[in-house]
């Protein structure tokens, strides 16, 4: 699991660095209703940089947006305040990588991101390693024997799994394929603690064929949990190539696989796009009446998943945030 990071410390590390990064800029931390939605102002004249600073990374899209709403907000806020400065500069602080995609979407909205490694690279040249790896924990190794490490480890990952989701068409045609390649991501991202997966097993009368079964038989962590709360003891990952995304029929049919008796009342769809209403609405219809939980996944929550492990971190983080955000919705 995830190093256990303060926020607060998170935030005074951050601050610390910016005062020898940032030259020539008063480091200021909100205290008005003005500035409030960010947690460290950079001023120099007229130029303003807002800094967000999240000591956990923001893995999947709904909560990406809606920090990015946050620092809109306080821009907003802003320019009503000070109608004739430039533009306030938007910065997002993490202690974890994000997937390029991620990235560009940020960047697309004029946020710009630093991250883990960024911070390693400022700690280390202003000798504040000690105390970057006192608050980040294995986060933050030496940036240099890091990058070795992870180049050697995890070639095959972003050669294979990476390019795969790039290079597979939406469509019929390669529905199999994108099943195959789910299968491998799903193994390289959770076997273990969960066993190697179960692929195409049909039900005793024939009528049901699931695609990727991952056991589950964890006695701590978040696994553990899942199948403590939702009997989550053969977790099903239904991956859909379909250009059209994941819809009403798809969330029935994981449905019917899903069962107490069975394999549980956790599982999850893999689609190359977003749900449509009517996926979203039956889903959470099942959730309230039968107890069915059922997740949405996108290729980029393949990517960010994947680059969570290439990262060294844990990429359950992820599906511990959409769980949360489902939750959260109902």
């Amino acid at each position: 699991m995830q190093h256990n990071i303060s926020g607060y410390e998170f935030e005074r590390l951050v601050e610390s660095i910016l005062k020898y990064t940032l030259k020539g800029y008063s480091i200021e931390t909100p205290t008005s209703r003005e500035d409030a939605g960010v947690d460290l102002i950079a001023r120099k004249g007229d130029e303003v940089i807002a800094f967000e600073v999240k000591a956990t990374t923001p893995q999947t899209s709904t909560r990406l947006r809606k920090t990015v709403e946050q620092l809109k907000h306080y821009e907003e806020r802003f320019r009503e305040k000070h109608p004739n400065n430039p533009t306030v500069e938007l910065t997002l602080v993490i202690p974890t990588a994000l997937t390029s995609e991620h990235i560009d979407y940020l960047s697309s909205q004029n946020v710009k991101v630093m991250d883990g490694e960024e911070i390693a690279r400022q700690a280390s040249r202003h000798g504040l390693q000690n105390e970057t790896v006192r608050v980040l924990g294995n986060l933050a190794p030496d940036p240099e024997s890091r990058a070795i490490t992870r180049r050697l480890a995890n070639i095959y990952a972003s050669k294979h799994l990476l390019e795969g989701l790039n290079d597979t068409p939406c469509g019929t045609q390669d529905w199999v394929k994108y099943q195959k390649l789910c299968r491998d991501i799903l193994e390289y991202l959770f076997c273990p603690p969960l066993e190697s997966p179960i692929t195409e097993h049909a039900t005793q009368l024939k009528s049901n064929r699931r695609d990727i079964i991952l056991p589950n038989y964890c006695l701590d962590g978040y696994f553990a949990y899942l199948r403590t709360v939702y009997q989550a003891h053969l977790i099903v990952f239904d991956a859909k190539n379909s250009c059209k995304g994941i819809t009403k029929s798809d969330v029935l049919q994981i449905s019917n696989y899903m069962s107490d008796k069975g394999l549980g009342l956790f599982g999850a769809l893999v689609g190359r796009k977003r749900a449509n209403k009517s996926a979203h609405d039956v889903r959470r219809e099942h959730w309230k009446e039968q107890g069915k939980l059922i997740l949405f996944l996108e290729d980029d929550d393949l990517r960010q998943m994947i680059q969570l492990k290439i990262s060294s971190q844990d990429p359950i983080m992820l599906i511990m945030q959409k769980i949360e955000d489902f939750r959260l919705s109902n």
